[in-house]
């Protein structure tokens, strides 16, 4: 009788295993929103306003705003989307690299860089 039960015991566990396995791959996904838009942001952003959004050595010379400011944080996604893709002042457009969805995702990335000050 205990033969059954071992195998039951681990049929379960096997597929316990799988299934935490298949769970962490999906929300860890590089092609998620949120992956993606960390990862445009580290590619095309990070160079002047830097990993958490504060501004880099390049960024504070020509004067990149702190992304985690009040300033930034309290204008419509509609402007940061719109600064985004056509640019402003020392900042390249990049309407022609990101769709408006991946723009949209990367507002809600730099509204999560307010949490890093």
């Amino acid at each position: 009788m205990s033969f059954p039960f071992n195998l039951i015991s681990r049929f379960l566990a096997v597929a316990l295993l799988l299934g935490f396995c298949s769970n962490a791959s999906a929300t860890d996904s590089p092609d998620t929103p949120a992956a993606t838009s960390a990862s445009q942001y580290r590619s095309k952003c990070a160079t002047c306003h830097g990993q958490d959004g504060g501004g880099t050595q390049l960024g504070n010379r020509i004067k990149v705003p702190d992304l985690r400011s009040a300033d930034v944080q309290k204008q419509p996604n509609t402007e940061l989307s719109q600064a985004i893709a056509d640019g402003k002042n020392n900042m390249p457009a990049f309407k022609n690299s990101f769709t408006k969805g991946e723009i949209d995702a990367l507002v809600a990335f730099v509204r999560g860089l307010a949490n890093s000050k």
